[in-house]
């Protein structure tokens, strides 16, 4: 519900998609590209305080914050692990007018119940960045969180700005928003008493092939199925 604008000056209450923040006010850092600097866009966000501020929510150590972006992914894989992840940075510049508080991003997952319309929050979802503060030179940070998308038949993440004291600050640019599955490591031991993986075998015998990994994949996949493939080395 932020106000959107093409300018690159974003005042309170307002965001942009921008290549590259600079001169636009005397408190923010004159030179601030976009995070993968191939000729993308970021999203630029000027938080604020106001009355109407809208989507508040009340963080566990008491102070307030504000809805900064929100999506909905329909029909994600059934208890799957996936990662979501952004990059972030504070606009402002060390010693500029109006630029308080550092900034710090809270993420949160909720997941919509199979053919209902009741949210909840997933389970280790929630994650709060560190505290980025002010600075000469702009830096980009990034924060992900890895959860298990269950049965759940939508996910709704959202990225929330903590407010500060005053408007004075809050001015922060989000890049490279994330959602993707995480593929666990997994060893196949020919020997999995010794660890082996090569093993000399007579041509006519049978050897087990047993995997492991180092996490009980158990706990993220329900139930949990192995894929192998073979190729011929002389030929490939």
């Amino acid at each position: 519900d932020y106000q959107y604008t093409t300018s690159s000056a974003v005042n309170d209450g307002y965001y942009a998609l921008l290549k590259t923040v600079g001169g636009a006010f005397s408190g923010w850092n004159q030179t601030v590209n976009e995070h993968t600097g191939n000729n993308g866009h970021m999203l630029v966000i000027n938080a604020y305080n106001g009355g109407n501020a809208p989507h508040r929510i009340t963080l566990p150590n008491g102070k307030e914050a504000t809805l900064a972006f929100q999506t909905d992914v329909d029909s994600p894989c059934e208890n799957a692990t996936v990662d979501f992840s952004t990059w972030f940075t504070n606009i402002c510049r060390s010693g500029g007018s109006d630029c308080g508080e550092p900034i710090q991003l809270t993420y949160t997952v909720q997941g919509r119940i199979k053919n209902t319309d009741q949210w909840e929050e997933v389970d280790v979802s929630a994650l709060n960045s560190d505290e980025i503060p002010s600075s000469t030179s702009a830096q980009w940070q990034k924060t992900n969180t890895s959860f298990s998308t269950q049965e759940y038949e939508t996910l709704r993440v959202s990225i929330y700005a903590r407010l500060g004291a005053t408007d004075a600050g809050n001015d922060f640019a989000i890049d490279d928003i994330s959602i993707k599955s995480c593929a666990p490591q997994v060893y196949l031991y020919a020997d999995p008493e010794k660890y082996q993986t090569d093993v000399a075998m007579c041509e006519d015998k049978i050897v087990s092939l047993t995997p492991k990994s180092p996490i009980d994949l158990t706990e993220l996949y329900n139930p949990l199925y192995y894929m192998l493939q073979k190729f011929n080395p002389a030929t490939n």
